[in-house]
């Protein structure tokens, strides 16, 4: 069964400058719920898997940051989608750990958790590190415009291989939800 992994900031909300430090900066980007409900379709996992360093650096407490996972939650059941769990590394950029991407740690930790092979595992991001996390775990890799995500193809124009370019997660999700796109990918096996 496949497993869908999803970075947080830029492909589910606004990714802002100073980082999401409360719920109410936290925002929806356009069309998230229905991707989501799309993807719940699945019946297939979906784990979030994000950095956030901005609890490492004390920009935002542990409390603050499960405050806004809740609501994001919430929101995602009310609208008939799912995530089944939201994997979370708060380390720094200084002490970086194997967890934080571009380490391929927490994707690692997912798909051992759902017991999920590396070519039916896929990562949605926007930046380079969440495609660079997604090579080195030996996944696909789905690139959304959204966030960061313009900036990061056109940083990156020549290195992105085999992963697919889409609009947004809604984009995306319909990519997913093909009959055939597991077995049309090549997966980078460096």
């Amino acid at each position: 069964m496949p497993l869908i992994l999803l970075d947080r900031d830029g492909v589910i909300n606004v990714d802002r400058p100073e980082s999401v430090r409360s719920l109410q900066t936290f925002k929806f980007l356009p069309r998230v719920l229905d991707a989501l409900r799309l993807l719940n379709q699945t019946g297939w996992p979906i784990v979030v898997v994000t950095n956030q360093a901005v609890v490492g650096r004390g920009g935002l407490s542990a409390a603050g940051l499960q405050e806004i996972h809740d609501f994001l939650l919430t929101e995602v059941r009310a609208s008939g989608g799912r995530i089944d769990e939201i994997l979370v590394c708060t380390d720094t950029y200084i002490e970086p750990h194997g967890r934080r991407k571009p380490a391929p740690g927490m994707l690692l930790e997912a798909m051992e958790k759902y017991r999920t092979p590396c070519h039916e595992t896929v990562m949605v991001g926007d930046a380079a590190r969440d495609i660079e996390a997604a090579y080195r775990a030996h996944v696909h890799a789905i690139v959304v415009r959204t966030g960061k995500g313009e900036e990061t193809l056109s940083a990156w124009e020549d290195h992105w291989g085999d992963a697919n370019i889409c609009e947004d997660l809604f984009d995306a999700a319909v990519t997913l939800t093909q009959e055939d796109f597991f077995l049309n990918q090549n997966v980078c096996l460096q």
